[in-house]
């Protein structure tokens, strides 16, 4: 058995769920599944669907690292963004991609039940636009 360590940056694991990811079984369901790797410094990567405070307590319970979106719809982030409105389009904040386009980005450190949460607003002007 290798003990290299991985250095690709590919995912180890990718999955489409259907259905209502709310559902806090969901999460718990895809973490026991995933726990026969006994993989160190897994990142879970996951869409606004998998969002709620049941599952962001489950995943730092689980010293899981992770990103998920946030709805704006929630006091917390919607509080984050008012905040932050005023400043987002300042260069300090200017973001550029080769082979992408432009945006704004600010982040913060704030709290959650005790445990380090960084916050990310992301602003993109042609997005805007065509929205």
């Amino acid at each position: 058995m290798s003990t290299a360590r991985q250095t690709s940056q590919l995912p180890l694991y990718y999955e489409s769920l259907i259905g209502s990811l709310k559902d806090v079984s969901t999460l718990e369901n895809v973490l026991k599944m995933l726990s026969w790797l006994k993989a160190k410094g897994l990142h879970m990567v996951m869409d606004r669907g998998f969002y709620s405070e049941h599952n962001v307590d489950c995943l730092y319970a689980g010293h899981i690292l992770f990103t998920v979106g946030v709805p704006f719809t929630t006091k917390w982030s919607w509080e984050f963004v008012v905040k932050v409105r005023g400043d987002m389009e300042k260069f300090g904040n200017y973001h550029h991609r080769v082979g992408s386009h432009c945006f704004f980005a600010v982040t913060d450190v704030t709290c959650w039940n005790g445990q380090t949460c960084f916050r990310h607003v992301y602003y993109d002007s042609k997005k805007a636009v065509g929205e």
